[in-house]
């Protein structure tokens, strides 16, 4: 009867050991990465400023115009049309801080003049000169 006791409680000792094992690699391989990524994204929330541009969780893209620290919330301009959003739907910053270059930048005036050269007239509204030869 006594081996029998002994055997029971070394099996039993197995298994407690076994499941600390378990509970240690479930920690080690689950719950410790998941509380690193969480802190990562909690920095990069943090680290926003006006005119990131930005990706939220719905797949738009925009710049921020206003942090409001109090509501939790962003105002982003996506081309034109101002949205306000939790700062929780942010999922990444895709550039930080986007300024225009300074016009005592050598390479600055020269993409500003190629811009200027390319561009053409809008088509769609007629110029005084249209109506002139319309009439």
């Amino acid at each position: 009867m006594l081996n029998a006791v002994i055997a029971s409680g070394g099996s039993l000792m197995t298994t407690l050991v076994m499941f600390v094992v378990m509970l240690g690699l479930l920690y080690f391989m689950m719950i410790r990465p998941a509380k690193k990524q969480q802190k990562d994204y909690n920095d990069m929330l943090s680290k926003l400023s006006v005119g990131d541009e930005v990706v939220l969780r719905s797949g738009l893209h925009g710049v921020i115009s206003e942090i409001d620290s109090q509501k939790n919330t962003v105002t982003l301009d996506a081309e034109g049309i101002y949205l306000v959003f939790e700062r929780g739907a942010i999922m990444t910053i895709v550039s930080h801080n986007q300024q225009a270059a300074t016009p005592s930048d050598p390479a600055a005036k020269d993409l500003a003049g190629a811009e200027k050269g390319s561009a053409e007239p809008i088509a769609s509204e007629p110029t005084d000169e249209t109506k002139d030869s319309e009439n």
